[in-house]
């Protein structure tokens, strides 16, 4: 199966503040995602964001 750019689009889901402290090997997670939103964007690849309820979980 091959990626096509003009076909793609990307979900990024928030990391939940409360919840970051407890994941294991966060600090590479975020690097990766970072590196993951850079890249989409440097493909002009469209990205839909979603965000959590911040005053629930966080």
């Amino acid at each position: 199966m091959r990626i096509v750019a003009e076909d793609t689009i990307a979900l990024v889901i928030d990391f939940q503040e409360r919840l970051v402290p407890v994941i294991d090997r966060r600090e590479e997670l975020i690097h990766n995602t970072e590196i993951l939103i850079k890249g989409l964007q440097m493909l002009n690849i469209p990205m839909i964001v979603t965000q959590q309820y911040t005053k629930g979980i966080g």
